[in-house]
C-alpha cells in the first residue's frame, strides 16, 4: 500500500519550521526583554523598575498561569508613549 506524505508534509511545515524572529510577534521574560531593548545594560532600566511599570500597567504583558511574557515591539512602543518628551518649539 503506497501513502502519499507529500500532503501530510506539506501542511506540516509551517509546524515545524523554527519561528522567526524577525516577522513573528515573540514572548520573552522580563530580563529577556530588557536585555533586547536596551542592549547596553549601563543605560537599561533595573529589573525593579520594569517590574514597577508592568504593576502600574504601563507597559503590556501576558500572563500564562503564574508565568509573565512581554512582547518587546508592544513594550517598546508603549515606553515610547508613556516616556517621550516633546520638544518646545520656539517662536
Amino acid at each position: 500500500m503506497s501513502h502519499d506524505t507529500t500532503q501530510t508534509t506539506a501542511s506540516h511545515s509551517s509546524f515545524n519550521a523554527p519561528m522567526s524572529h524577525s516577522s513573528e510577534k515573540q514572548l520573552v521574560d522580563a530580563r529577556t526583554c530588557i536585555s533586547i531593548l536596551f542592549p547596553n545594560p549601563k543605560s537599561a532600566p533595573s529589573l525593579r523598575s520594569f517590574r514597577e511599570w508592568q504593576a502600574r500597567k504601563w507597559i503590556p504583558f501576558r500572563k500564562v498561569g503564574k508565568r509573565v511574557f512581554f512582547c518587546p515591539e508592544e513594550v517598546r512602543r508603549a515606553i515610547d508613549k508613556r516616556f517621550t518628551v516633546h520638544a518646545i518649539e520656539n517662536p
